[in-house]
This record gives structure tokens, sequence and C-alpha cells, in this order.
């Protein structure tokens, strides 16, 4: 059974979900395009990886955060510039 205040209704709730109808396809696509790369570079960064070998990659959990990705060998680089007291 329809009453008079039923189609007003409908009016005031579509002028209401109208605006979020038409953000939510753009909300969604800007949240695809930020989320996705994050997601998957932590994905990425719990397996041994490699680039020119994409499909040859093995879990390693929090491995490779335990140790620092390369050695510094620059011990004999930087003693030279010690400062020994004097000008």
């Amino acid at each position: 059974m329809l009453t008079a205040n039923q189609p007003a209704g409908r009016a005031a709730l579509a002028r209401k979900v109208l605006p979020y109808a038409l953000l939510s396809p753009a909300v969604l696509v800007t949240l695809a395009i930020v989320f996705f790369p994050m997601i998957q570079a932590a994905w990425m960064s719990l397996h041994d990886y490699v680039l020119w070998k994409p499909k040859d990659f093995s879990f390693v959990g929090l491995k490779k955060t335990s140790r620092p990705p390369f050695r510094m060998r620059c011990s004999g680089f930087l003693s030279g510039t010690r400062s020994s007291g004097s000008p």
C-alpha cells in the first residue's frame, strides 16, 4: 500500500545515496592503486625474489630482516679520516 509520503521519501533517499554511488568507483580504483603495490611489496619482502627469475622464489619470512643486505667494507677508507687531535 503506497502512501503520499513514500515518493518523497524515495527522492530524499536518492539524494542521500546518489553522491556515494557516484564516488564509490573512483574510491575503489584509488584504493586499489594505493594498496595493491603495498601488499605486493610486503609479500615480496617475505620471499627471496629475484627480478630476472620471477618464477623461482622461496619463502624466507623475516630472516631477511635480521641481517644487513650487504656488508660495508670501508674500514680502510674511513681510517684516513680519523682526527688525530692536532690540526
